[in-house]
């Protein structure tokens, strides 16, 4: 990282790459996702709690030895690329607390490894696609995190059984409407439910919801 608040190009150079976390500094300038792109070992990406601009580069779709991404706490903004869809090792995705925007890619729901997924505190809007979570697939996902965005529509009817390790889903605040699925009952291992200021239909949270083993339901 340059003195100028960059990450410099050149670092696409060291073939031998593994980990480049650079959290927590004052990089304010582009991801250079060409110069990434090129690390081919390069499993862990951390650039928390910068001041990065800009969008999230297509390009790191190429990088398909990555583990795990964070990117949270900057100031990124655009759309979430649907070419992250195409990283199969990747394992963590934080993204939380930009200024995204767009709809969230369908492609994320590729990425077979993928035990966390945090989404929050941006300004995604629309549906939630219901290809996120397969339903001909078990999930590997135990924190799924929505919340605090523009998210609208219904929770996808067909989450459910297959979300066999799923322990934290965080949809509150968001636009969302309709009844809470019951289908979210069939989610084993499920121990905090957040569903607060949406616009869900009045009336009953599904009883069998709160003899789940749940440890915290917030609606």
């Amino acid at each position: 990282v340059s003195s100028r608040g960059h990450i410099d190009p050149a670092i696409g150079l060291i073939e031998t790459l593994q980990v480049l976390d650079l959290g927590n500094n004052f990089i304010f300038h582009e991801i250079p996702g060409e110069a990434l792109a090129n690390l081919t070992r390069l499993e862990t990406l951390n650039l928390h709690n910068n001041k990065i601009r800009g969008k999230i580069p297509p390009e790191l779709g190429n990088s398909t030895s990555l583990v795990h991404i964070g990117l949270s706490r900057n100031l990124l903004a655009g759309p979430i690329p649907k070419e992250l869809g195409k990283i199969q090792t990747l394992v963590s995705l934080d993204l939380a607390m930009n200024f995204l925007n767009g709809t969230i890619p369908a492609e994320l729901g590729d990425l077979i490894y993928l035990a966390e997924l945090n989404l929050g505190k941006n300004r995604l809007h629309g549906a939630i696609p219901p290809e996120l979570i397969p339903e001909d697939r078990v999930s590997k996902l135990v924190t799924l995190r929505m919340s605090s965005n523009m998210l609208e529509g219904t929770v996808p009817t067909s989450w459910g059984s297959q979300l066999k390790y799923l322990q934290i889903l965080d949809l509150s605040r968001n636009w969302l409407i309709g009844d809470v699925p019951p289908a979210l009952a069939d989610i084993p291992n499920l121990r905090e439910l957040w569903l607060n200021h949406n616009k869900f239909m009045r009336g009953e949270t599904p009883a069998v919801l709160t003899n789940k083993g749940l440890q915290v339901l917030v609606r």
